[in-house]
């Protein structure tokens, strides 16, 4: 009896790995045909004037939330052609940056074009380090019509209406513009397009005064994730901008900001999945990643939100969401608040070594700055004015990047450098930007009597002063608030 029912045992538990190993084998060749037999070769060639000898690179956007990019192939340019060939399994919006232009366009699996791209245009270092320098976006000319032709005419008639009802939106009027867009843009059977267009429909059902984000989120949910789809990019950040804060009064603000101060991923994970009706896994954490973004960003606790998004991090399930965030965590670590700042020595317009580490017990300034860039140049005059206002707390460093002749250098020391050794003028190699992470010119940050980051992204001609007295307000009174030392407190 025994023997018959160990039998029965074994045959059971055979029967289930033999299941296992079935499903295991399943899921592989679903991979397998995924990502060989999908995956199509795409070949683009074409012209380009200016630019004999450079390596072109052909890339596509990772997010839409960081921007970030990767390349999917190199191309040098010889007798003024290029050739990119790489494998792609679904539609992405494809990207050359060309010196001043960005050329974008639009590959599906198996696409063979020739484009012919604008003349080269080199950018100057002043152009690369202004925050109001954009690359010019340009579509390159085609052979023949393509799916990248067909967005544009989209995109142009969608900006027309979105403009047009952003100011005084009225159901009637959004209404007119779907169908309008609906009926004049259905000739095109690429699911891809069909999506895309679905998409920037959500946008502008969100123009709607009374739209609440149940109403796009269940539009949402009618279509697929396309993460290589720019068009579900611009919706998803349109729509759920700041979500966290978007039930002010509401009874949902209550639960959303105890799962915030809790850090309870858990507990956002199902007010999203059960409140909003989300059961994608992959679109709930693409939202509370959005949110936390958004949070650091504009919230004064920008530290406690730091930690929120590392003590998240493991929660998340999938690796896409779990990659983003990481990345957003090492682009905020840098200049994180209460972080202490990149050491460095540098040469003043004397050739006298100068070390951050010398200013401790002061508040430092750092301009890093450019005599090339008109906002840079204006605002000196008014770090000298700061750091003579503020002498007895305040340290400004101008950190030049830029290649200056020892007369241009002396011609600036002479006019922006202050009596008393509290503005500096110092000179560095750009490399000294990576350790500070700055892309744009100027960048300003303060740093704190311990060489702590105190002030980090803030508008320096209309925010500086205020938020410096606040900051020196703040640490008087916690002086007062000290016991002074020899008194024996009453309560003892």
């Amino acid at each position: 009896m025994d023997m018959i029912q160990f039998r029965k045992e074994l045959l059971t538990f055979l029967s289930i790995f033999v299941r296992m190993i079935r499903k295991v084998l399943y899921i592989l060749l679903c991979l397998f045909l995924g990502t060989e037999i999908f995956a199509a070769q795409c070949n683009v060639s074409g012209v380009v004037k200016n630019a004999e000898g450079k390596t072109l690179q052909l890339k596509t956007f990772v997010d839409g939330i960081l921007y970030r990019d990767s390349v999917l192939a190199v191309s040098a340019v010889e007798n003024d052609t290029f050739h990119f060939q790489f494998q792609q399994n679904e539609t992405h919006c494809i990207f050359i940056d060309e010196g001043f232009y960005r050329v974008l366009f639009y590959l599906s699996p198996g696409d063979e074009t020739f484009i012919y791209l604008p003349d080269y245009q080199y950018i100057d270092e002043a152009q690369r380090m202004n925050p109001f320098f954009r690359q010019q976006q340009v579509c390159p000319k085609f052979k023949m019509q393509n799916l990248t032709a067909d967005i544009i005419a989209y995109d142009d008639a969608f900006d027309y209406f979105y403009s047009k009802n952003s100011i005084r939106p009225n159901a009637d009027s959004i209404k007119s513009a779907v169908l309008f867009l609906d009926s004049a843009f259905s000739v095109n059977n690429d699911v891809f397009f069909d999506h895309y267009k679905s998409f920037q429909k959500i946008q502008l059902w969100n123009l709607l005064p009374k739209s609440s984000p149940d109403l796009a989120i269940s539009e949402f949910k009618k279509l697929p994730i396309e993460l290589s789809n720019p068009a579900f990019w611009e919706a998803f950040n349109n729509v759920f901008d700041s979500f966290f804060t978007a039930f002010a009064g509401k009874e949902e603000q209550l639960y959303i900001d105890r799962a915030i101060l809790e850090q309870n991923f858990a507990a956002m994970d199902a007010i999203l999945q059960y409140r909003f009706a989300i059961d994608d896994s992959l679109f709930r954490e693409l939202i509370v990643v959005k949110s936390l973004y958004d949070l650091y960003f504009s919230n004064e606790r920008s530290a406690f939100v730091f930690r929120l998004m590392q003590q998240w991090l493991p929660s998340l399930q999938n690796d896409y969401t779990r990659l983003l965030l990481a990345n957003i965590i090492d682009r905020v670590r840098k200049n994180q608040l209460t972080e202490e700042a990149s050491p460095f020595s540098l040469p003043d317009g004397q050739g006298e070594t100068v070390n951050l580490s010398d200013f401790r017990g002061k508040y430092v300034l750092l301009d890093f700055c450019s005599v090339k860039i008109a906002a840079s140049k204006r605002n000196l005059a008014l770090v000298k004015r700061y750091a003579e206002t503020y002498g007895k707390e305040l340290v400004a460093l101008n950190i030049f990047t830029e290649p200056l002749t020892d007369a241009q250098k002396s011609a600036l020391a002479k006019q922006y450098a202050a009596k008393g050794g509290n503005c500096l003028l110092l000179f560095a190699d750009a490399e000294i930007l990576d350790g500070y992470d700055v892309k744009n010119l100027p960048a300003y940050f303060l740093l704190d009597r311990d060489g702590r980051f105190a002030l980090t992204d803030f508008s320096f001609e209309d925010r500086f002063e205020q938020l410096f007295v606040e900051i020196l307000q703040k640490e008087e009174r916690g002086k007062l608030q000290q016991p002074k030392e020899g008194v024996d407190e009453w309560w003892k």
